[in-house]
Formats: C-alpha cells, sequence, structure tokens
C-alpha cells in the first residue's frame, strides 16, 4: 500500500546494518560508534515497512550527521 515501503526499500535499509558493523570493526575500541551502531540497528528493526516510522529514522540520521559535520566531522 502507500503507508508501507517496498521489499526493495525494506532490504537495503536492512543491509545497512551489515554495512555498519563492518564499520565497527575497522575501528575497533570506538565505544561511541559502537553504541551508535547498535542504537541505529534497534532502530532499523522497528521501521518494519512503515513508511512514516522510516521517515523518522532518515531525520534523525540526517540530524546525526548535521552534529557530526558541525563538530568537525568530515564529510567524506
Amino acid at each position: 500500500t502507500d503507508q508501507q515501503l517496498s521489499l526493495d526499500v525494506q532490504r537495503r535499509l536492512l543491509m545497512l546494518k551489515p554495512k555498519m558493523a563492518y564499520q565497527v570493526g575497522r575501528f575497533s575500541n570506538n565505544e561511541a560508534l559502537q553504541a551508535l551502531v547498535e542504537t541505529l540497528s534497534d532502530a532499523i528493526d522497528l521501521i518494519g515497512n512503515d513508511k512514516n516510522r522510516f521517515q523518522t529514522f532518515v531525520n534523525l540520521f540526517e540530524a546525526i550527521l548535521a552534529y557530526h559535520r558541525r563538530y568537525g566531522g568530515k564529510t567524506n
């Protein structure tokens, strides 16, 4: 329906979890990154196929990126 995410979007969203886990592995001993990835992974699990929850997740993710960039994070 119009209020549900397509299967392709759901699959792509779920693929973020192993990609994030890989990044945690690259930066071992980074407790802050580990906590962020755990939180985002839990949030992804809660989205399911709900477009509104997905949009909330996107907004949260964009806010995290904006904060990171504002306080000295690299853009690439």
